[in-house]
């Protein structure tokens, strides 16, 4: 795997298994995969980038394995860095992992409430790490939020229609 951008249709929601913009698995899923809202329907995307080094911010090569990025965390890093997020941002953020060998803070990430910020305070539209799955994993639970397996994918891609990039090389 390498990096990619997740399409819509990557997570469903519910019993009817929907995703983003009222589409489902019983109408619109073949046998063949996806008939709406796959990752070939994207549209190219302009808009100015910025990176919140959150490693270096913190002083660190790399966060801890399962770390979260909260909100204060890009709050004080957009200060350190001496950038305002504005509305229509593409938001990266470097937590130190590299590849192929994502070893060095394997699970690290965005928590939900962060997501919540960057998309709905500073209206970014897209968003990315250097991340095999875009959001935390605490070390020894199985997701950020309690009782959901990916929060920020069922926040960004099914309800907000945010895409997100992962396993960007920001170093």
């Amino acid at each position: 795997m390498g990096t990619h951008i997740d399409g819509f249709c990557h997570i469903t929601a519910g019993e009817d298994a929907h995703w983003y913009n009222g589409f489902s698995e019983g109408k619109d899923w073949s046998d063949f995969g996806p008939l709406k809202t796959d990752a070939s329907t994207i549209p190219p995307i302009v808009s100015r980038g910025v990176l919140l080094d959150i490693a270096g911010f913190k002083g660190v090569d790399h966060l801890d394995p399962g770390e979260g990025i909260s909100i204060q965390d890009i709050v004080n890093c957009s200060e350190w860095e001496n950038v305002e997020l504005l509305k229509n941002d593409t938001v990266l953020l470097r937590t130190g992992e590299r590849w192929p060998e994502m070893d060095l803070c394997p699970n690290a990430g965005i928590t939900i409430e962060a997501a919540r910020y960057l998309i709905e305070e500073k209206g970014a539209i897209l968003l990315g790490d250097d991340q095999v799955s875009f959001e935390q994993f605490p070390e020894g639970e199985t997701s950020s939020f309690p009782g959901h397996v990916h929060p920020v994918h069922h926040y960004c891609l099914t309800q907000q229609g945010v895409h997100f990039i992962e396993l960007m090389q920001l170093d």
